[in-house]
C-alpha cells in the first residue's frame, strides 16, 4: 500500500502506511542498516508528538526519497527503494 504520510521525526524519515485491517503501520529509516524497519513506537511520536521530538511532515514520495538518499550518502551506502 502507498504510504499515508511521510515525515521526519528529528532526523529520521518515517512512513505511516495504512494496513488492510485499517491499522497504521509505521516504517522508520534505520541508519545502521540503511533500510526501513517496522517500529510502532513512532506512531505516537508522529501523531501526538513530544516536547523532545521535532516532527516535519514531508508529504511526498520525492521528499522522502531525497531525505533517504541524503541519509544513505552520509553512511556511504548505495540507494535503496522506497515505498
Amino acid at each position: 500500500m502507498d504510504p499515508l504520510r511521510y515525515l521526519f521525526v528529528n532526523d529520521r524519515p518515517v512512513e505511516l502506511i495504512p494496513g488492510p485491517d485499517g491499522l497504521i503501520d509505521c516504517q522508520v529509516y534505520d541508519p545502521e542498516t540503511g533500510t526501513f524497519r517496522q517500529d510502532p513506537s513512532y506512531i505516537d511520536r508522529c501523531v501526538i508528538g513530544s516536547a523532545s521530538d521535532t516532527v516535519v511532515n514531508i508529504n511526498s514520495t520525492h521528499g522522502c526519497r531525497h531525505a533517504v538518499v541524503n541519509c544513505r550518502q552520509a553512511l556511504d551506502r548505495p540507494p535503496c527503494p522506497i515505498g
